[in-house]
């Protein structure tokens, strides 16, 4: 009896909603592999019709292929400068633990493994390959990021900034605005009454004002501060003055209130 090619055409399309709906709800991660298995991936699925529903899951611009497969891409594509920033903040955190490409590889590759004589050393080069390829910019899977981050002791760090960067990418982190930042940094009082100190100055001051318990900022994303004079929302800085401009950037409320309602803002 012949298959029915409208019946067909209707699981294809059930299909790549399912796959759309947990891309875009996060029920399939930033940068990982669709297949058999992910939510919204029926059981008993027919080659023809997953091949499909990933294409049209593609045309819609929430799967990335790479080497062959599809890759949940919840923002479209991945971007270029998105990638290198990833990579800075790689290199920053390696940097920091005082580890090397070669050993970050070591730490990933486990010394048990089912290898051959020479199978550790060739997987060892190949994982080598990844992290260089990452620092540089270059996309990779979400499991790339998951062993990098497992290795080099990010504890969820760095796969939570990559799930946020590639989640959202294109919303650049917050970056301080030069002349409000150098206004900020030269202040000697707050609008509050407070008067620099010898220990404190007044972006401490008001960082503490305004920085809230859960370090969730006006963009609805997490920003702590990590090694590398880094912020676990992507954003690297070149000095500690630049980290803590961020910081005021994406915690400073509308009005500059805190949360009794006093106003808060650098004075000359």
């Amino acid at each position: 009896m012949p298959s029915d090619p409208s019946g067909r055409a209707l699981q294809v399309t059930a299909v790549a909603s399912g796959l759309c709906q947990a891309i875009t709800g996060g029920a399939i991660a930033p940068g990982e592999r669709i297949r058999v298995g992910s939510p919204g991936w029926p059981c008993g699925l027919s080659g023809t019709t997953a091949r499909s529903a990933l294409a049209i899951t593609r045309r819609q611009g929430l799967a990335h292929w790479h080497r062959h497969e599809y890759y949940a891409a919840p923002a479209g594509s991945p971007q270029p400068a998105v990638g290198a920033r990833l990579g800075r903040f790689l290199a920053g955190i390696r940097c920091a633990a005082g580890v090397t490409v070669g050993g970050l590889a070591t730490r990933i590759v486990d010394a048990d493994g089912p290898w051959g004589p020479s199978g550790r050393q060739y997987m060892i080069s190949r994982r080598a390959d990844e992290i260089t390829a990452a620092e540089n910019g270059a996309w990779q899977p979400r499991r790339v990021w998951q062993h990098i981050d497992a290795a080099v002791g990010a504890s969820g760090t760095l796969l939570r900034v990559h799930d946020n960067l590639y989640a959202c990418q294109h919303l650049a982190p917050a970056h301080p605005n030069p002349r409000k930042a150098r206004l900020v940094m030269s202040a000697m009082r707050c609008t509050c009454g407070f008067t620099r100190l010898d220990d404190e100055e007044v972006t401490d001051h008001l960082l503490a004002a305004f920085a809230p318990a859960d370090s969730t900022g006006s963009d609805g994303h997490l920003h702590e501060e990590l090694a590398g004079l880094a912020c676990s929302c992507g954003f690297a800085a070149t000095s500690g003055q630049e980290l803590d401009s961020h910081f005021l950037a994406v915690f400073t409320p509308a009005g500059s209130l805190d949360r009794g309602g006093v106003k808060h803002e650098a004075a000359a």
